[in-house]
Formats: structure tokens, C-alpha cells, sequence
């Protein structure tokens, strides 16, 4: 089964390329992260152990059925440009947005205080004599110790939300102009704050999808991968050129990911030395986080019956938890078990499991679990094939309608697409906050077109 699931990720990866001509797009970066952690995780190198074919059967699933939906997009999104050239009338939202200032600033000021006081308990933690990994574990409620570090529900509603937004809108204004005064202040202050969080807390996703973020964003703007043949007077094309004469920037981009990349790797020694995987070599940590959520997700697939099933609710609860965790944590009220199950899935995978002879790991499931937690086979296949529709659809409006907006948008779902392998991000909060933010409160609409 593993070898079937490499090819199918393969052929989805040549597939991507062949349908957009290039080989920087979102279809095939997801099927080539599968087929990375599914080819080495069946190699099972350090001991990793081995599993069964469940979890390389819902990868070949997802990641088919994934493509499938990026096809059915495709060739939509195809024959309606094709009525577009023949002249046929058809209104398109080509409506160009700007960022509300007022919101930046506030934000801004946000980051500010809630770091401020972070860099004080961290500091406070550290004189006590706690380790970089027992201070994760108090922030993320993962130890019974109480210190004002740990996360709390405005984390959650304010403080993450509106850090995860403005970092996306913050590597976009290393290429582009995105507020009239004061960018470079306000990129210092989202930069500097999102690593500062970093650190006190020792996480790294953040750290590692800004990287990411640069250079997928280096390939949209510098090789012109935006088509932008609707708002011919957008100034993005432009401004990208400007930027990239500068040889000073292009400069300090480097630098900058070589800074993430050196605190990445510090944070992930601290951390390897801390856990029960002491003078553990930093090459098998890598190892470990990129494939062992495989036998890690095999290990909850096996322990899998029917009555845990959530039918639909893993789904509904990726836009609705938000509202209903209010009135959980200030009325008296409650919802079906069914669908707290389906909320409390997050919180059951902080159980440390040992999935090779030579380290544990927890957290780590493949998103094709939560989809497979609702109805199964059938859930894995239909929620894939929505998912790669609704890429592919904004890949699109990202490459031929380009703005601010759709381009945070294209961000978010490349986040979502990046640690795919390591959780379902629409499980929590904090993320599903920052959907929102980036939808109704963050921009504002210029100017609308109608093309004919």
C-alpha cells in the first residue's frame, strides 16, 4: 500500500504542473508533502515503526480525491474565461481591497501589549528555573502548574488571531506597498513580536511557514506567476518591480531566513533536550516531526470504532466553534455529545506515543483524520474533493484577479496546506478567528469592475 500511495502522490504532483504549467501551485505542493512523509516514513529509518495500510489508504484517498476537486475547478474555471474571449456578458468580482489602517494600528498595538507581558511571565518562568520545554507545556495547559503565561481564551479570540493576519499582510509588504506611512515600522513590530512569541513559547510553525511564505510570495510576484489581465491600472506589477531593483532588499530577505531558519533550529535543540528524547541528533528530530504522524495517526485509525464517529460535526464545528465555545465558557449551556466529541479531538491527541524505537512524539495526525472521523472512507473522499475545489479557486482569483485580500486569503490556505501533516489548523480557534478577520474586518473594498 505505501508504494501505491507515493505513485498516486507523484502522478498528483505531475498533474499539477501539467495544469497550471508551473511547478510552484498549491496541488502539488500538498500531494509532494504526502509523498515525501509516506515515501521516508515507509522506509522506516531510525527504528520508525511500521504501520498498517489504513492510514497509507485515507492518504491515497485524500490525496486523489484532493485533486480530483482541483480538476473539477480547473476546467470550470476554464470554459468561463473561455465565455469571457468570446464576448459573452459576465460580471466578475475583480474588486480591489486596502487595508483599513485604523485596524493595523490597533493591531499593532495588540501585539505589543499581549507580547509585553509574555516576555515578563517567560522571564518570571525562566528565573524559577523552568526548562524551554516545561514553559511550552504550561502556555499550551499541558502540565497542571498555573502561571499567567498559559494560554487563555483571549489568546485565542484576539491576541493569535490577529498576529497569524498580520504576519501574512506583513510578508506581503516585503514585495509590495500596503499602507501609504509607516510600513516599515509596522513590519517591525509584526516581525518582531510573532519571533518574540516564538521563543517564549517555543514554537516554530510560525517561524517556518513565514520562510515558506517568502518564497512561495517571491515566485508569485518576481517569476510573475500573477496573470493580472482584468485591473490593468493595479499597481502590484509594478511595485514588484521597483522592490526587486533594490538589491539591498534582496539582501536582507536572505538574511532574515537564515535568522528563522537558525531560530528554528535552536528552538528545536532546546526543546530535543529536554523531552525524553535527550542527545537526540537534530537530523532524527527532523525525521520525526515530517514522518511520524503517519504511524502516529495509524496508531488512533486502529483504536477506531463506530461509536466515535462524528458525522458532520468535525466539519461544521471548522466554522462555528468560535460562537459556540463563548456560550460554553459564559452561559449555561450545552451541545450534543456528538458534537463536543468532535471539538475535543485536538485535546486528545496530547497523548505521548511511542512511535519508533527511538523517540515519542504527540500531536502530530494527518488532516485526513478528521475527515475520516465523520463518516469515514466516504468523508475522507467528499471533504478532500471540497477542499481542492475551494484551492484551486483561490489559487485562481490569486493568479488572474490579484489584490490584498485574495493574496492573505492564497497565505492562509498555504498554511493550512503546509501543516497539513501535522493537524487540521480549522480545529482550533484561534485560526478559525483569523478566517474571519481576514474576510470581514481587515480590508475594505476600493473599487469594483465589471468585466464583459
Amino acid at each position: 500500500m505505501e508504494i501505491i500511495c507515493v505513485i498516486t502522490c507523484l502522478m498528483v504532483v505531475a498533474l499539477g504542473k501539467l495544469l497550471t504549467q508551473r511547478w510552484i501551485n498549491l496541488l502539488s505542493i500538498f500531494s509532494g508533502i504526502y509523498m515525501f512523509i509516506s515515501l521516508f516514513s515507509s522506509l522506516r529509518l531510525f527504528g520508525l515503526y511500521e504501520s498498517s495500510y489504513k492510514v497509507y489508504l485515507i492518504i491515497t484517498l485524500g490525496v486523489f480525491s484532493f485533486g480530483i476537486g482541483y480538476i473539477i475547478c480547473s476546467l470550470v474555471w476554464q470554459e468561463r474565461r473561455k465565455y469571457l474571449k468570446r464576448g459573452i456578458r459576465e460580471p466578475l468580482d475583480v474588486s480591489a481591497y486596502t487595508i483599513r489602517e485604523g485596524v493595523l494600528k490597533v493591531g499593532c498595538i495588540i501585539l505589543v501589549i499581549f507580547t509585553a507581558k509574555l516576555i515578563i511571565d517567560f522571564i518570571v518562568l525562566i528565573q524559577k528555573g523552568y526548562t524551554f520545554y516545561m514553559i511550552r507545556n504550561i502556555y499550551f495547559g499541558q502540565t497542571e502548574i498555573e502561571s499567567s503565561l498559559s494560554k487563555t481564551a483571549i489568546d485565542s479570540y484576539v491576541y493569535l488571531p490577529i498576529m497569524y493576519v498580520l504576519l501574512h499582510i506583513a510578508s506581503i509588504g516585503l514585495f509590495v506597498k500596503i499602507v501609504e506611512k509607516n510600513q516599515k515600522i509596522y513590519e517591525c513590530i509584526i516581525f518582531g513580536t510573532s519571533l518574540i512569541y516564538c521563543i517564549c513559547t517555543g514554537g516554530r510553525n510560525l517561524l517556518f511557514s513565514t520562510a515558506i511564505e517568502i518564497i512561495v510570495l517571491y515566485a508569485l510576484f518576481k517569476k510573475m506567476i500573477i496573470k493580472n489581465e482584468i485591473c490593468n491600472e493595479d499597481e502590484i506589477r509594478i511595485q514588484t518591480k521597483k522592490m526587486w531593483s533594490n538589491k539591498k532588499l534582496k539582501r536582507w530577505l536572505i538574511v532574515g531566513i537564515a535568522l528563522l531558519a537558525v531560530v528554528v533550529f535552536y528552538l528545536t535543540f532546546k526543546r530535543s533536550l529536554e523531552t525524553a528524547n535527550e542527545g537526540q541528533p537534530f537530523y532524527i528530530t527532523i525525521y520525526k516531526y515530517f514522518c511520524g504522524g503517519i504511524p502516529y495517526t495509524d496508531y488512533y485509525l486502529n483504536r477506531f470504532n463506530d461509536s466515535d464517529f462524528t458525522y458532520g460535526c468535525v466539519a461544521l464545528s471548522s466554522f462555528i466553534r468560535p460562537i459556540t465555545q463563548i456560550f460554553l465558557s459564559f452561559f449555561d449551556v450545552s451541545f450534543p455529545d456528538i458534537y463536543e466529541k468532535a471539538t475535543g479531538l485536538v485535546s486528545s491527541f496530547y497523548e505521548i506515543i511511542r512511535v519508533s524505537n527511538q523517540f515519542r512524539m504527540n500531536g502530530f495526525i494527518l488532516i485526513f483524520y478528521y475527515f475520516y472521523s465523520d463518516f469515514g472512507y466516504v468523508s475522507v473522499v467528499l471533504y478532500s474533493i471540497i477542499f481542492g475545489i475551494v484551492v484551486c479557486l483561490i489559487e485562481k482569483k490569486v493568479v488572474y484577479y490579484p489584490n490584498l485580500k485574495s493574496i492573505v486569503i492564497y497565505l492562509f490556505v498555504m498554511y493550512l496546506i503546509v501543516f497539513s501533516f501535522a493537524r487540521w489548523y480549522l480545529a482550533q480557534i484561534d485560526l478559525i478567528v483569523g478566517m474571519y478577520l481576514i474576510q470581514f474586518v481587515v480590508f475594505k473594498k476600493r473599487r469594483r469592475l465589471e468585466v464583459v
